[in-house]
């Protein structure tokens, strides 16, 4: 006979497999992933940008809640009311609505992403700071490179005359 933790994980189990409905997004809605679908949907636009990623980058936990928390907010405050959907199968057709601590880690990744410079689109004319470590580290190196660029020459010729 099984005991009942045993029934209660089957029980879990089986509600996990089950897949959940499938939605249609609605004009108001985010959709989470860099799928073309999502990139191009309206509910995605301007709700992240590169000022917030750095403010959260920046902030301490406390400020980064807060970031996240408003972003949340900020589609549910839309009308009609947004809401944040998932791809479940990466092809832009079975999307399903994400939430709680889930929701939570795919909007501070984003942020997380951005600010890397890896998530989202980079403007060279943006006023905002985001990137602008990557930028003076590339700017850095690509002096160093010049730099050594006629050190290279030299010893490349002495190699060839001796």
């Amino acid at each position: 006979e099984r005991s009942n933790a045993e029934k209660r994980n089957e029980k879990k189990n089986d509600e996990t497999k089950k897949e959940p409905e499938a939605i249609i997004p609605m004009e108001n809605d985010y959709l989470c992933g860099g799928s073309k679908v999502a990139m191009s949907h309206p509910g995605n636009e301007s709700l992240f940008s590169k000022s917030k990623a750095q403010a959260y980058h920046d902030g301490d936990a406390q400020a980064r809640r807060k970031i996240v928390a408003d972003l949340i907010d900020q589609v549910h405050s839309r009308d009609p009311p947004g809401r944040f959907h998932t791809d479940h199968n990466r092809k832009g057709e079975q999307w399903h609505i994400v939430s709680g601590l889930d929701l939570r880690s795919r909007i501070t990744q984003k942020l997380r992403d951005m600010v890397r410079n890896r998530g989202g689109k980079r403007s060279e004319s943006s006023g905002d700071n985001a990137g602008s470590s990557i930028c003076l580290v590339k700017e850095a190196q690509a002096q160093d490179e010049q730099q050594n660029e006629p050190e290279l020459k030299k010893s490349r010729t002495r190699k060839r005359k001796g």
